[in-house]
């Protein structure tokens, strides 16, 4: 699967000091769950952006993660199939932003405030990351029209938030406009390029399924 959630999650960590604390066991460290849900469902956050505003680097994406698919007409019908389920998950909580839907149910802080650092590259935890941003990719792709409201909503949100937190939380939402979101979103997918490796080419048959092609040849 592509590496580019883990990346974000530890780049996300890092940026934010990674609140490491130091355990029993000589050399032994944990790192704060609440860190690691915000980080992924960021990472979310930025797979649903890529998926409604930068749909070839979106779909490149879900080839990425799901390399070892057979890329045959039934393998493509039945991965698309498995991430429309995600967008059940969003309808069923139309209270939150579609990246937090799509994560709420896996979220960590409920099971422990901290957790091993190096449980980070544990592969159970890796796979349910890349599949919910994958769901957050293709929710993208097909709720393009209502990612405007989205975008205000998350807003509205986040300045809330900072009047709540009497400044710990500045002010001003990080993106101007819908298409600065974007073309963040676009960043962080260059930035995993140049520093890991390139996305894989988009197979024939992933750019042919319906929903794909739409938005592609759009």
């Amino acid at each position: 699967m592509s590496g580019f959630q883990s990346w974000f999650v530890a780049d996300q960590l890092s940026s934010m000091g990674r609140s490491k604390t130091q355990g029993i066991l000589a050399g032994e460290e944990y790192v704060e769950t609440q860190l690691v849900d915000l980080s992924v469902e960021r990472a979310i956050m930025v797979s649903v952006g890529l998926g409604a505003g930068r749909p070839q680097l979106g779909v490149a994406l879900l080839a990425d993660t799901f390399e070892n698919n057979a890329w045959t007409v039934e393998s493509t019908v039945e991965l698309l199939q498995q991430l429309r389920g995600g967008g059940s998950r969003v309808e069923d909580n139309p209270e939150l932003l579609p990246w937090t839907a799509l994560y709420a149910s896996q979220r960590m802080e409920p099971f422990g405030n901290e957790m091993p650092w190096q449980e980070l590259d544990n592969p159970n935890l890796l796979s349910i990351w890349a599949i919910m941003s994958a769901c957050g990719v293709f929710w993208g792709l097909t709720h393009e029209e209502e990612m405007p409201l989205i975008f205000a909503k998350n807003k509205e949100e986040y300045e809330r938030t900072a009047v709540a937190a009497g400044g710990a939380v500045a002010d001003e939402y990080p993106w101007s406009s819908i298409e600065a979101f974007y073309e963040a979103c676009q960043e962080q997918a260059e930035r995993f390029q140049a520093e890991r490796q390139p996305l894989l080419e988009i197979p024939d048959v992933l750019r042919k399924a319906p929903e794909i092609a739409r938005r592609l040849n759009s």
